[in-house]
């Protein structure tokens, strides 16, 4: 053992580790406007909410993993996908849904597809159906 000498590091392998430590910055942060001084936030793949831009926490708002979306002057409408840690709080539901109202500062949600659909028609949005992917937006 006395006589091994420790072999340098290869140099393909350093330019491997310092591209690909490059890679893990957070450089995909976007907001995007809505309507009513709200934004679409994506902090990260999973991490996709509407906001607006100062929030408290008596600002309607529609948590994240928001995964599908619609809006006009008036409304917007989402759908969230439930981290599965809070299935059993939204009755194993998956999927779940929002409705902003921004001209009376007050949101409706969580809903089943059944009540999303029921509210919608009630509210005269069909027109905001259906909703797009937010990786479309």
């Amino acid at each position: 053992m006395l006589g091994t000498q420790l072999q340098p590091f290869p140099t393909q392998w350093t330019l491997v580790f310092i591209l690909l430590s490059g890679c893990n910055q957070n450089n995909n942060q976007a907001k995007l406007p809505l309507s009513g001084g709200y934004f679409l936030w994506r902090t990260s793949a999973h991490n996709i909410f509407v906001a607006p831009e100062t929030s408290n926490s008596r600002i309607p708002m529609i948590p994240t993993k928001v995964i599908e979306l619609n809006w006009n002057n008036h409304y917007i409408i989402g759908k969230q996908l439930v981290p599965i840690s809070l299935r059993n709080y939204y009755k194993d539901q998956s999927n779940v849904y929002w409705i902003l109202d921004l001209d009376h500062s007050k949101s409706e949600g969580p809903l089943s597809p059944n009540e999303f659909h029921t509210r919608v028609a009630q509210l005269r949005i069909e027109g905001l159906l259906p909703l797009i992917g937010v990786d479309k937006i």
